[in-house]
């Protein structure tokens, strides 16, 4: 796509790509799938809202006929309202923050009300889960049965895979959570690094190394903790998933913005930016072994901002 292009051809364009985007997607590689708003957030910020919702729901229905009529309901249902926060708000010049906390709350809901669309139609996606889960641990269990371990040993190997069973089911919510952000973020910086290609300099890219969480982030995590134990107290919440859910979040972040320091010390080294994304990716991809380092990092970037870079972006 060029400035070149008329309102007409970059519209068959956007339509074209990002149907064969979801399409590839739906059949060999499933996350470039959540990448499917981004033409059609540039074509929104360059031509309109309309044309840009038009051109989406013209692609849902493409998909619909080519695969079936539930993905593509289901597709438009999901990437629509992202697609129509981000476009208002990068018009409106919102401060990117503001962007990425609303698209996330925004795709949140969007996946929720899938989630129960799916439930009423007869499909559990959690009971799936819990299934799935299950069978890798029966799978292991027979493993484990060859071993001649005792009865005991068997018995405490089969509590442990229990507990592990529940544990993930609990975090589910955490997980769409950081699911939910992780593609808002994603969209609207491949959105905006596009419109700034385009011609559109006023278009501010969210720079990762830039990341910071609020100084004040400790109060609200106390907040929150407390809040969970007072209601427990009165016995008003599921203490074990809430918590649960609470603690994966806060070693997120705090893992967040620890590779936002990794890779603020690898730009002041001049390092390309393929390397260092490299580098970033292969970071988070043996977090078993480097987890705990990132997140400490991360921690004490909060209390002794390292960077000195002021707000968050």
């Amino acid at each position: 796509m060029n400035l070149e292009f008329n309102k007409n051809s970059e519209i068959v364009f956007v339509l074209i790509i990002s149907t064969i985007l979801a399409l590839f997607g739906i059949y060999y590689f499933q996350f470039i799938i959540f990448l499917y708003p981004v033409l059609f957030v540039v074509l929104g910020v360059r031509r309109g809202l309309k044309y840009s919702l038009m051109d989406l729901a013209a692609s849902a229905a493409i998909i619909g006929l080519m695969v079936d009529i539930l993905s593509g309901m289901l597709i438009f249902a999901a990437f629509m309202p992202l697609t129509f926060t981000m476009i208002n708000m990068i018009k409106r010049r919102k401060n990117s923050t503001i962007i990425l906390i609303i698209s996330t709350i925004v795709f949140l809901l969007s996946i929720s009300l899938i989630i129960n669309f799916v439930n009423m139609n007869g499909i559990n996606i959690i009971g799936q889960l819990k299934g799935n889960i299950a069978q890798i641990i029966n799978s292991q269990m027979d493993i484990f049965s060859q071993l001649n371990l005792s009865d005991e040993e068997f018995q405490a190997v089969k509590d442990l895979h229990g507990s592990y069973l529940q544990s993930v089911l609990a975090v589910v919510p955490s997980i769409v959570m950081i699911f939910s952000l992780v593609v808002s973020y994603l969209n609207y910086l491949l959105s905006t690094i596009a419109l700034r290609r385009l011609g559109y300099p006023a278009i501010y890219i969210p720079k990762f190394l830039n990341f910071k969480l609020p100084r004040n982030i400790f109060l609200g995590l106390t907040i929150m903790f407390f809040t969970t134990f007072l209601l427990n107290y009165f016995n008003l919440i599921n203490f074990f998933e809430v918590i649960l859910n609470l603690i994966v979040l806060t070693f997120f972040i705090f893992f967040i913005q620890g590779i936002s320091v990794v890779d603020y010390i690898l730009d002041k080294k001049n390092i390309r930016s393929a390397f260092r994304i490299f580098i970033l990716w292969l970071i988070i991809d043996l977090m078993p072994i480097f987890g705990i380092f990132i997140l400490i990092l991360g921690l004490l970037d909060v209390i002794f901002d390292f960077r000195k870079i002021g707000k968050s972006y």
